[in-house]
């Protein structure tokens, strides 16, 4: 239950697919996935020290608390510090440990599969839910897991097309400690999408002995004490979480900082621990925080134009207007301007994910796309019919950072120059473009508008796929319904081989560079800065707050 408190008081200071580990015909395999503590960096003290405060953190405020039902930022960062999900992928103090997606337990003690249709996982004997009335402490059991991802699937919210190949009338529950997947096809690497920050476990009272929306029970590291919007959430250590001693930390206060350049100065001025930020503010924050410890690496997120694709009167559904649009960016300008040094030109899938991405030189005819070529935009609008097309570009303001906001600016006088004459309509991210899944994000928005998004929260790269191309799901932003499409992102779900499933994540992507369902920006990289005080950090792209917050501690 949160306890709302005066600003007085508090005022102070994410595939699930990537790399099976089955080969086809393959025998079970048994994986055991005790969580460790982690390698401390050098110049860590040399053993965990418990208690103190670990102040981060958020620029936007919470809004709806079920992560099932929106997978907003604010939402996301409580969702990652109180549930736990079965699955949750590995950390390391070098970014490059995140790059193979390779998940160790978190409910899950064990698991196994002979043929990747049938997976048995058994449970953590230890772990708990938060002792919150009506949930009141009691042991995770297979039944919570079997709710749990039912309620989500039954929700549809953000995380479900991810869970497409799980039938819940096929959710087994053996024993307490024994949870029982039949999933509708085969799915190599089942365990990744259950790792997906979308997907945690909620207890099985959810939505029926309590609303999550507004009250989260969880069996997470950390339990919500507190929430004042504009101001603060604060977590406070779950006592009694299952692994062992962990969290080191007694409370971790996120403060709600939308302002990238007041970060900056909280950090510096050390009420911060932990500071994310752009490469193009990477070089003042260093020089502001020269022992700070940086940690670099692409962004797995994306900035994303898309129109609706399943409105008949939509401009956007004209291939010669999505490849127009493409044309008229000039990535490597926005990049060097706006995002700063190292940032990438990639195609549809982020360069982030590695091997699975392609390059624009890959990609053959399409590759003409993602160059920047004013003169072909215009030819290309003119052969559409001319006219202005689109009215409105719709985002949400200043909710990622002046980046964000920047990179829409530049994006749209591209657009406008080559005949485009779209104008810009800033709004609220939560009451407006969130809405709890009612707002312009999930396609309510005019026919002739375009909406922008920070897409991310992928784990790998076939969960992108499966995400932003499933028809009917809430991250398919342009509501894009193409059985060709379906069916080769349907048989890549199948392959079970991970050579065989990366060629056909390949083969996708090239499809994809020519019929550019969304347009895609440059792709910025982050830092983390992490200041001195702060031991056993943990790099992670996908829920930190699990993953990364319970094994540090704090020294001083």
């Amino acid at each position: 239950m949160i306890t709302r408190r005066s600003r007085r008081t508090l005022f102070g200071a994410a595939a699930w697919l990537t790399g099976s580990g089955l080969a086809a015909g393959c025998a079970a395999r048994r994986s055991a996935a005790r969580p460790s503590a982690g390698t401390p960096p050098s110049g860590a003290a040399s053993q965990p020290r418990a208690g103190g405060t670990l102040n981060v953190f958020m620029a936007t405020n919470v809004g709806d608390l079920d992560i099932y039902r929106t997978g907003g930022q604010g939402t996301t960062v409580v969702a990652g510090h109180t549930l736990s999900r079965v699955i949750k992928f590995k950390t390391g103090a070098d970014p490059a440990v995140t790059l193979n997606s390779d998940v160790e337990g978190d409910l899950a003690l064990s698991w196994e599969s002979p043929d990747a249709t049938t997976w048995t996982f058994k449970l953590h004997p230890n772990a708990r839910f938060h002792d919150i009335a009506p949930v009141n402490g009691h042991a995770v059991e297979s039944e919570d897991i079997r709710q749990s991802l039912a309620r989500e699937l039954s929700i549809g919210g953000p995380g479900s097309s991810g869970l497409s190949m799980v039938d819940p009338t096929q959710i087994q529950t053996p024993a307490p400690d024994t949870v029982v997947f039949k999933l509708k096809n085969p799915t190599g690497a089942f365990t990744k999408a259950l790792g997906v920050n979308t997907n945690p476990i909620y207890a099985r009272e959810a939505g029926a002995g309590y609303d999550p929306s507004k009250t989260v029970i969880g069996s997470g590291p950390f339990i919500l004490d507190s929430y004042t919007p504009d101001v603060a959430v604060v977590f406070k250590r779950n006592p009694a979480w299952f692994v062992a001693s962990q969290p080191y930390i007694d409370v971790s206060r996120a403060a709600i900082i939308p302002d990238e350049a007041q970060q900056l100065a909280q950090f510096s001025a050390g009420n911060l621990d932990i500071l994310t930020t752009g490469l193009n503010n990477l070089a003042a924050a260093r020089r502001s925080n020269p022992r700070a410890q940086p940690l670099t690496s692409l962004q797995r997120s994306e900035i994303i134009f898309v129109g609706h694709m399943n409105l008949p009167e939509s401009p956007f559904r004209d291939p010669r207007v999505r490849h127009a649009m493409s044309m008229a960016i000039d990535r490597d300008a926005v990049g060097k301007a706006v995002l700063g040094d190292p940032y990438a030109v990639g195609g549809l899938i982020s360069p982030a994910f590695g091997k699975w991405a392609l390059a624009p030189d890959q990609f053959g005819d399409a590759a003409k796309y993602f160059k920047y070529d004013p003169s072909g935009a215009k030819q290309l609008l003119a052969q559409a019919g001319g006219g202005e097309f689109f009215h409105s570009i719709y985002y949400p303001n200043n909710a990622y950072g002046t980046w964000f906001n920047t990179t829409v600016e530049s994006v749209n006088s591209m657009f406008n120059a080559v005949g485009i004459r779209t104008h810009l309509i800033p709004l609220d991210y939560q009451k407006d473009f969130v809405a709890s899944g009612k707002g312009v994000s999930f396609g309510n928005y005019p026919p002739d508008g375009l909406i922008v998004v920070n897409s991310g929260g992928y784990s790998t790269a076939e969960d992108w796929l499966v995400s932003n191309f499933t028809p009917g799901t809430p991250r398919n932003k342009s509501q894009v319904d193409d059985e060709t499409l379906t069916s080769m992102v349907t048989r890549m779900v199948a392959l079970v081989d991970e050579d065989a499933r990366l060629k056909a994540v390949h083969e996708i992507d090239r499809y994809l560079a020519d019929a550019l369902y969304y347009i895609p920006g440059p792709y910025a990289s982050i830092a983390t800065l992490v200041q001195p005080r702060v031991k056993g950090y943990q790099y992670s792209v996908n829920v930190t707050e699990t993953e990364s917050y319970p094994r540090l501690w704090l020294d001083g």
